[in-house]
């Protein structure tokens, strides 16, 4: 949610021969439709990872340039408002404001796989931002309903999810394969924080399906 892209570095050191993958960076805005108008795509084929707060920015980047975006990777993500009564409960204003506490980013952000170089990654990510913007994003996270937009989609969709994720609920996932029941799952061990602490898992799970799309496709367009 932070936007900066400084927490994709691991899954883009590791990423693997024959791709090259790209962090894009939010501009300093919530609103879903502000942060679409602005991000550039790239020319020619291409494939969407859109992880949590950025799984309905994915799904309308993806409609936006249905002709040559190859595939859509979900992780940790929703297409409809957050379900995790986290979210409208918590006083995002202050607790970004002070610093969101270690039992907070250890809980539903890092889990078991939290120690010094991935709190120390989440924090520096996080102060990139301001709190009000922060607690904006949250706020947005509330209020939209992408599910629709999920249905029209007609690419290859592939969601990972992290067994030990505690902000992204089931439901969230249930929702968009009822939405799109074209959407496959792989569940890794992994918490919310998925691509940053098992991206060599993965990756792994992203080549084996782009491979296995591009088979039932004849190549890629």
């Amino acid at each position: 949610m932070d936007g900066t892209g400084e927490l994709f570095a691991r899954f883009i050191a590791v990423t693997p021969p024959g791709y090259r993958a790209t962090a894009v960076r939010l501009p300093p805005l919530a609103k879903y439709e502000e942060l679409e108008a602005l991000i550039e795509l790239p020319d020619g084929p291409f494939t969407i990872v859109a992880e949590s707060f950025s799984g309905p920015l994915g799904i309308r980047l993806a409609l936006r340039a249905a002709d040559r975006v190859e595939a859509l990777i979900f992780s940790n993500t929703f297409a409809d408002h957050a379900r995790n009564p986290l979210c409208t409960l918590l006083p995002w204003s202050l607790m970004f404001r002070l610093g969101p506490p270690r039992w907070i980013i250890r809980r539903y952000l890092l889990g078991s796989f939290m120690d010094a170089e991935n709190l120390a990654a989440v924090k520096a990510a996080g102060a990139q931002v301001s709190p009000a913007l922060m607690a904006q994003r949250v706020r947005a996270t509330l209020r939209v309903d992408d599910r629709e937009l999920l249905g029209r989609l007609r690419i290859p969709m592939l969601y990972l999810r992290g067994t030990e994720d505690r902000l992204v609920l089931e439901g969230s996932v249930k929702a968009m394969q009822r939405a799109n029941p074209a959407i496959l799952r792989s569940d890794l061990p992994a918490p919310h924080l998925l691509l940053q602490t098992v991206a060599e898992e993965a990756w792994s799970h992203i080549d084996a399906f782009i491979r296995m799309s591009a088979q039932r496709q004849g190549g890629f367009r």
